[in-house]
């Protein structure tokens, strides 16, 4: 029963101090992450964790990208405030997917038929669950974290800057809680029983 509620205290953190976090516990998230299930464990998934200049250098990207490419509303406004939580936190963790089945987004796009489909909805599954792990061992350590999928709009921007063929699939900031929410919001349940 203590780990339901554990799993359920866990929470998007979106205010963060800026203090650094020490680097055995960012590889015991890493190691907590990589064991995730993932199809014929085939492991797709891959770790870039970035502090400092470097973690400024993405969030430029991304308020870049925002910049030149999108409209004034509240989509936007949204990627604005990540940007600026991105900045705060002390780490960013981008995770890819290595794409062992299907060689990429690319060649979803290019041949997108149902078995490239399946192929890619099976690799993200996998990458998925390496995220969940890691806000999980991150919650152990009575850290925040904030699962980020704004940063895709700058996806291609990124891979190219870090020189990295893989697949951004999502970012993920870490830090000790500004303010921490305690409350336990119901969830929405949406389910079929037969």
């Amino acid at each position: 029963m203590k780990f339901l509620n554990f799993i359920k205290s866990r929470r998007s953190n979106r205010n963060f101090t800026s203090t650094e976090i020490d680097e055995d516990i960012i590889n015991e998230l890493l190691s907590t992450a990589a064991q995730a299930p993932s199809s014929k464990n085939i492991q797709n998934w891959y770790f870039i964790v970035l502090k400092n200049e470097k973690k400024q250098e993405i969030t430029d990207i991304v308020e870049k990208e925002l910049e030149n490419n999108f409209r004034k509303d509240s989509a936007t406004c949204s990627i604005k405030r990540t940007c600026d939580i991105m900045r705060v936190a002390p780490v960013l963790i981008l995770v890819f997917n290595k794409s062992p089945y299907l060689g990429g987004e690319k060649e979803l796009l290019n041949n997108p038929t149902e078995d490239n489909l399946l192929y890619y909805n099976v690799e993200i599954q996998g990458v998925s669950a390496a995220i969940q792990n890691l806000l999980l061992a991150a919650h152990s350590f009575d850290l925040g974290s904030l699962w980020i999928a704004d940063i895709l709009f700058a996806r291609k921007e990124i891979q190219k800057k870090l020189d990295c063929d893989y697949d951004l699939v999502a970012g993920v900031s870490i830090g000790y809680c500004d303010k921490k929410d305690n409350s336990i919001k119901d969830r929405k349940i949406d389910a079929l029983f037969l």
